[in-house]
C-alpha cells in the first residue's frame, strides 16, 4: 500500500490571506483583516505580503506564526451560509 504522504501534493492557490491577532490564550482573533487575490497565489503576492507586515507592524505583535500549507475552512459566513450559522461542507462549491 502506497504512503499518502509520501505522494507528491498538489499546490492549491490561496485566494485569500486573513492574518489575526490573538490577545491571549483561548480569546477570540481581533482583529482580524482579509485580502483576497484573483489572479495570483495570496501567500506569494507582493502587495498582500507588504500589507500583512503593516498589519503585523501597527498592532504590534510581539510573535508571529505562519504554517506551510492553506488551513482553514474557505467558506464565508453571510456569502457562503447564514450569518450566525456554520458552514457545510460543499457550500462554498454551490456559490454562484
Amino acid at each position: 500500500m502506497e504512503d499518502r504522504n509520501s505522494r507528491p501534493r498538489k499546490r492549491h492557490k490561496a485566494p485569500a490571506c486573513a492574518p489575526s491577532l490573538v490577545a491571549y490564550e483561548g480569546a477570540d482573533a481581533d482583529p482580524v483583516e482579509r485580502w483576497f487575490c484573483e489572479t495570483s497565489d495570496a501567500r506569494t503576492d507582493p502587495e498582500i505580503t507588504e500589507a500583512v507586515v503593516r498589519f503585523i507592524e501597527q498592532h504590534g505583535a510581539r510573535s508571529v506564526v505562519g504554517v506551510d500549507r492553506i488551513i482553514g475552512c474557505p467558506h464565508e459566513e453571510g456569502i457562503d451560509y447564514p450569518d450566525g450559522e456554520t458552514s457545510s461542507p460543499g457550500s462554498v462549491l454551490e456559490r454562484p
